[in-house]
């Protein structure tokens, strides 16, 4: 997640601030909770309930500490039951008007407790279901990213066939958009190309194909570059076979969908590359950039 936050280019003029939350089941009938760690809050940080959430928080204060005034970090942990564990997230996500979510994908499969792993993947479900802003599910099997953070250039691709997902996907580089609703898809990208591809930070391709089989041909064709980071929205416009009927032939469609399940799998990059799926929320999000900081929750 740090090499994830190192790789959004964050910079004094166009700070950050992240709520990272540590999610804790609750076991047993006390009341769940959601609880600021406050560095006067020593009782807490000290408590031994507590320890992994500090060795987690020390982490991402020390990348806040070294990012010159860039990135600040609020802490949290909720300790709730996996079905309303989504509830308080997204309830302090409204209340400070965050833009961006971002969870860990769970592979079940790989899991020893499959018990844990199911409910896991319902909280996942539970967040794209309920979270008025965008949704972002990163997937990191073996990936070097995390070895990447200290490089001050990330290769970063992102497979743009269109819809407000897609969108979202070209806006967390962008950093900058117009009302979702309002705009075309091929206004972005003329914006994203007159920004980017004129500064030489970015290789655009535009790619004709007839198909969505078309689609993953020529995704598979692009195996032969080096990314350390691949994005692309959930759900798109173009896609001529829709989720259903290939969710027959996918294991995670519902979270990742079809083009995303794809680029998931082992079969892709011998599953070597962080893959990051967006999927906008109920609102407007990733606004246009103002005097506030960005915000994020992780």
């Amino acid at each position: 997640m740090i090499a994830l936050l190192e790789s959004f280019n964050t910079y004094q003029e166009s700070p950050l601030c992240v709520h990272v939350i540590h999610l804790v089941e609750l076991l047993g009938k006390s009341t769940p909770i959601l609880l600021p760690l406050k560095k006067k809050n020593k009782k807490v940080k000290s408590s031994a309930i507590y320890l992994e959430t500090n060795q987690i928080m020390r982490a991402f204060e020390n990348y806040s500490q070294n990012s010159a005034g860039a990135v600040t970090v609020l802490s949290y942990v909720n300790i709730a039951p996996y079905k309303i564990m989504h509830e308080s997230v997204c309830n302090l996500a409204d209340h400070n008007r965050i833009s961006l979510i971002l969870i860990p994908f769970y592979e079940y499969k790989q899991s020893i407790n499959s018990h844990d792993g199911t409910f896991i993947r319902d909280l996942n479900t539970s967040f794209q279901l309920n979270a008025r802003c965008t949704i972002g599910i990163l997937v990191d099997r073996y990936s070097t990213l995390a070895l990447n953070a200290s490089l001050s250039c990330f290769h970063v691709a992102i497979f743009f066939l269109g819809g407000q997902d897609d969108r979202e996907a070209l806006a967390l580089v962008e950093e900058e958009q117009a009302e979702a609703d309002k705009i075309l898809d091929e206004c972005l990208v003329d914006e994203f190309k007159g920004k980017k591809v004129v500064h030489n930070n970015a290789n655009f391709h535009e790619i004709l194909v007839e198909d969505s089989i078309g689609v993953l041909e020529a995704i598979r064709g692009m195996e032969m570059e080096i990314y350390d980071l691949v994005i692309v929205g959930k759900r798109h416009q173009s896609m001529s076979i829709t989720d259903e009927e290939m969710m027959d032939f996918m294991d995670n469609a519902d979270q990742l969908g079809v083009i995303g399940d794809m680029l998931a799998s082992t079969e892709f990059y011998g599953g070597k590359i962080s893959l990051l799926v967006m999927q906008c929320g109920g609102r407007k999000v990733l606004e246009k950039k103002t005097s506030t900081n960005r915000g994020l929750k992780l």
